[in-house]
This record gives structure tokens, C-alpha cells and sequence, in this order.
């Protein structure tokens, strides 16, 4: 049991740093039927645009809205020194002008070319200036945060839209100094797509790391009828070796589904408030 355990909490850890000097700026379920459960995550796509109209107004938008003038002037004072790796990470940097502003002083003050960019990023922006910014780093690690393809991530990361993504994931690959690679949360609203990520993974040459969610529980991805847990599992073993050269973490997600289907217990609990989280 102990050693199942590890093995979990392995494909759980986050992706650790290098010794570099650097700074981080952030801001009844015995039975299952599939599409049922499709069919409730797309009617819960609605519900979901109608929350997010109702509570626009008093959003303040993505991540860096919470760094304040005095924030930045301190981080400005920082990269002045011997910075050699600038982390984005939290909400959506490229959203944030702040940020976009700290790069832009950077490249005038000829840091950029002496400093590797780590930048986490929902994908969802790019335009000719941000290009124009990357191009002139040492080096750019552009971590994409997908959860799926197509409708699947449009309606987990709403209100994105998955054309302008894959849009984008074009343009940045254009940078000869960039390296992308997809950072994915397995949960049970997405175990039965994780095929197709990998899939576009593969097709477009990037690499993908997933990891299982830890908070919160009830989207445990292994907590679902036994049918719909073997619908992902097949489909994940079905995967051909080749397009699983350059992922992380997939084969053991395999392993520790297979284990929870020989030994297959729902919490009900959690469960419910699964479904009830998606039909609401």
C-alpha cells in the first residue's frame, strides 16, 4: 500500500528548478454510463458561461491586476543585478501590461540576452509585440497549461478558444530560442480525452507532462465508475510507444488505473459532489 502511495504522490510532484539564480514574479457510481457523463459536462458548459457573464463585472482580471506599482519598481531593482532565469508564473502573464512592460525594459537595457525566460501560460496570447520581446532572451521555456483539446479544454479553461490556442502555439514555435511544452492536470472531468492531448502533443512536436490533480478531491480522476475508468484505460494503453517518447508521467498513470480497476472503489461522497459540481 506504501508503495502505491509513493508511486502516486511521484506523478503528482510539480516539475523542480535548476541551481540558477532566478526570481519568480506571480501572481450510485457501481455503474457508469460514458455519455451520460459527456453529456452532463457539455450542459454544464452553459451554466458555466452564465456564471462567468454574472461575475465579470466585478473581476478584476487575470494574475498581474494584483502587482502594484510598488511591486514592480522592486522587481525592477532586481533584474538589475545578475538575474540569469525571470519566472512567470500565476493567473496569465501576457495578459498583464506590467509584466509586458518589464520585458520591454529589459530588452532596451540589454539584460534580455543574458537571462533565460520561464513562462507559464494558459496560451490563449500572442501578438507581433510579445514575439518581438521573447525573441530577444537567451532563451524562452514557454510552459503551456492545456487540459484537452478542442471543446474539452474550452470548457475547462473557459472562456478560451481552442482555434486562437493552436493559433498561437504557432506563432511562438516560429522563435528559434523557445522551448514549449504542455503542463496537463489529469482529473476526472478530462481522463477520457487525455488520448487526444497526447495525440496533438505528438502531431506538433511538443512535449507534454502530466500530472494528477491533488485539490481539490472530488475531482480525483480515479474517483469514477468502474465502465467509464476502463474507457479511459483502454484508450491510454492503446497509445503507441512512439507517441509516448516524449511525455512524462503517462505510463504510470496507466499502471495506477489498472490497479484502482482490479481493486475499484468509489467514494460516494466525493462522487457526489462531482456530479453535483457539473449538473449545478
Amino acid at each position: 500500500l506504501k508503495s502505491k502511495m509513493n508511486k502516486k504522490k511521484d506523478v503528482k510532484k510539480k516539475m523542480g528548478g535548476g541551481m540558477m539564480k532566478k526570481y519568480s514574479v506571480g501572481g450510485g457510481a457501481d455503474s457508469g454510463n460514458v455519455g451520460e457523463m459527456k453529456s452532463r459536462i457539455a450542459v454544464a458548459v452553459d451554466r458555466l458561461k452564465k456564471a462567468h457573464k454574472n461575475t465579470m463585472g466585478r473581476r478584476s482580471g487575470p494574475m498581474g491586476n494584483r502587482l502594484t506599482d510598488n511591486d514592480m519598481e522592486k522587481i525592477k531593482n532586481l533584474v538589475k543585478h545578475d538575474i540569469k532565469l525571470l519566472n512567470l508564473i500565476g493567473g496569465e502573464p501576457l495578459f498583464n501590461k506590467k509584466i509586458i512592460n518589464l520585458l520591454s525594459t529589459l530588452v532596451l537595457d540589454n539584460k534580455a540576452s543574458e537571462m533565460s525566460l520561464h513562462i507559464t501560460t494558459n496560451g490563449t496570447i500572442c501578438n507581433s509585440k510579445i514575439l518581438y520581446l521573447l525573441k530577444h532572451f537567451k532563451n524562452v521555456r514557454l510552459m503551456l497549461s492545456i487540459e484537452g483539446t478542442g471543446k474539452h479544454n474550452e470548457y475547462m479553461r473557459y472562456p478560451s478558444s481552442w482555434a486562437e490556442i493552436k493559433k498561437n502555439i504557432k506563432e511562438f514555435k516560429t522563435l528559434n530560442n523557445i522551448y514549449l511544452c504542455i503542463n496537463t492536470v489529469v482529473q476526472n472531468l478530462n481522463i477520457l480525452y487525455i488520448d487526444e492531448l497526447i495525440e496533438y502533443a505528438h502531431q506538433n512536436n511538443i512535449y507534454i507532462n502530466l500530472y494528477l490533480i491533488e485539490n481539490p478531491d472530488y475531482l480525483d480522476a480515479f474517483n469514477l465508475p468502474k465502465k467509464i475508468l476502463q474507457g479511459a484505460y483502454d484508450k491510454l494503453k492503446s497509445i503507441s510507444d512512439e507517441k509516448l517518447i516524449h511525455t512524462k508521467n503517462v505510463k504510470e498513470i496507466i499502471s495506477l488505473l489498472k490497479e484502482r480497476l482490479n481493486n475499484h472503489v468509489v467514494d460516494e461522497k466525493k462522487y457526489t459532489q462531482f456530479t453535483e459540481m457539473i449538473k449545478s
